[in-house]
């Protein structure tokens, strides 16, 4: 899985099939929180957002505190008009740790927008 990573990483500034090898890898994955918060923003990127959200939410179930995957499962819960649960996970993302202020800002215009 580590190096599918690595793989993929560079199939996403080449323009490969990083998705493809990020699913291929998927069955040896195990509790890797990174690959599946990894995983879940190269679906994201691809308009798969119920997919991606599934897997945020299984990065998170290993690592809860991480607030730009909170923020990343706002993002494809909005996309697939969740919107309730979009504005719950803006908040979990507002309340975790190491964020820049852009991010916050960012959080806080999302869970606004959601409140209205």
């Amino acid at each position: 899985p580590g190096l599918a990573m690595i793989l993929a990483r560079l199939q996403l500034e080449k323009g490969g099939p990083a998705l493809q090898t990020l699913l291929t890898t998927l069955p040896y994955v195990g509790n890797n929180a990174e690959y599946h918060a990894f995983l879940a923003g190269v679906l994201q990127r691809e308009q798969r957002h119920g997919e991606a959200a599934q897997h945020y939410r299984d990065a998170l179930q290993l690592a809860p505190h991480n607030g730009v995957w909170w923020m990343g499962l706002g993002i494809s819960l909005q996309a697939d008009q969740h919107l309730g649960e979009a504005r719950e996970a803006f908040r979990r993302a507002r309340g975790a740790t190491g964020l820049s202020a852009e991010l916050l800002a960012f959080i806080d215009r999302k869970i606004e927008s959601l409140s209205r």
